[in-house]
């Protein structure tokens, strides 16, 4: 199942990434196409794959801490493993659909910071989840 998740995760990240790669080759050769900016647009596309990687992160910390005696889902909506796997594509591609079009709409620095804070959110929640599973538990 984890292979499963690695992948549909990859082509997910690969598969919103490509029409940004698309647009910007067309800007080189000379087409008329949007330009992105180079610092702040390539700042906003790494919080986007980093949102994708985050969550992925956190997929692979919650389903290892649940191996591990003692241990469980503590989300009563993502406890049936289909529902967790789905949430964690599911919700970097509707953040990444928002903040793109927040970002069309000339609220740059907005979409940035939301993709700033879900990666942020994403990455602590990776943390605890390695930190609960890799505390020594009490043998009762």
């Amino acid at each position: 199942m984890m292979k499963t998740t690695a992948a549909l995760t990859f082509l997910l990240l690969f598969g919103l990434g490509a029409p940004s790669l698309a647009e910007e080759s067309s800007a080189q050769s000379g087409e008329s196409a949007p330009v992105v900016d180079s610092e702040e647009g390539a700042l906003f596309r790494t919080f986007g794959v980093g949102m994708f990687a985050a969550s992925a992160g956190d997929l692979a910390s919650t389903e290892w801490g649940l191996t591990h005696p003692g241990i469980y889902e503590m989300n009563p909506l993502v406890t049936h493993r289909e529902v967790r796997v789905s949430a964690h594509i599911l919700v970097p591609a509707a953040v990444w659909w928002t903040t793109k079009r927040l970002r069309e709409k000339g609220h740059d620095k907005a979409a940035l910071w939301v993709r700033i804070g879900v990666t942020a959110a994403y990455g602590y929640v990776v943390m605890h989840n390695l930190r609960t599973a890799g505390s020594p538990r009490p043998i009762n």
